[in-house]
């Protein structure tokens, strides 16, 4: 009776130390988390990707061609210089303590090194670096001052968004109204007017 009492305490540890080790063995095989890749854009290095793999040449091509596209809509339509911007003051609620410190955060982002470039079906805004780095860029609806920008990035799933913001042209100057995209700004409007 001992000794069949033995075997299945034996037998049962068997099962649990095979089990335990399928497990352990399970564990080795998962995907690494997709938060170890981040992929950055050429020509914009503020919009990161966090994807699961390394780049492949089709990624390159594709990033090759979005780096293209931009060029060439830039290289075909008149630039409008920023010239100055502020954060609407009336548009403040939850923020309206934090005007200064707000100001003081964005003052280096909005240069004089900001252009605008549209036609009829497309907009772009970005930091005129060497390469340019576009902040959006896309086809856009115009309905009224408001335009309805769709922003993508080719081969990247992060970059597709939808952009509204109100725009206004008088003689040679454009202003547009930006609102900031972080959920804790969304009182926050930024103001940008350029020149011809």
């Amino acid at each position: 009776m001992k000794n069949k009492s033995l075997t299945l305490l034996a037998i049962c540890l068997m099962i649990c130390y095979g089990f335990n080790g399928f497990s352990q063995e399970s564990k080795k095989h998962d995907a690494p988390s997709r938060t170890n890749e981040i992929i950055k854009h050429d020509t914009q290095p503020e919009f990161n990707s966090e994807i699961d793999a390394s780049i492949t040449s089709n990624d390159e091509l594709l990033t090759n061609d979005y780096n293209q596209k931009v060029q060439e809509f830039r290289n075909r339509n008149i630039p409008w210089k920023l010239s100055s911007f502020i954060i609407s003051k009336n548009e403040l609620s939850e923020n309206k303590n934090n005007y200064q410190l707000l100001i003081d955060d964005v003052k280096d982002e909005f240069n004089s090194n900001i252009f605008y470039y549209e036609n009829e079906a497309k907009a772009l805004l970005c930091r005129n670096d060497n390469p340019i780095t576009p902040m959006y860029f896309g086809d856009f609806t115009n309905s009224g001052n408001d335009i309805v920008l769709a922003h993508k990035v080719d081969g990247c799933p992060t970059c597709s968004k939808t952009i509204n913001y109100s725009r206004s042209i008088i003689k040679n100057t454009l202003v547009l109204k930006i609102q900031d995209e972080d959920d804790d700004k969304s009182d926050v409007f930024y103001v940008l007017t350029f020149i011809k």
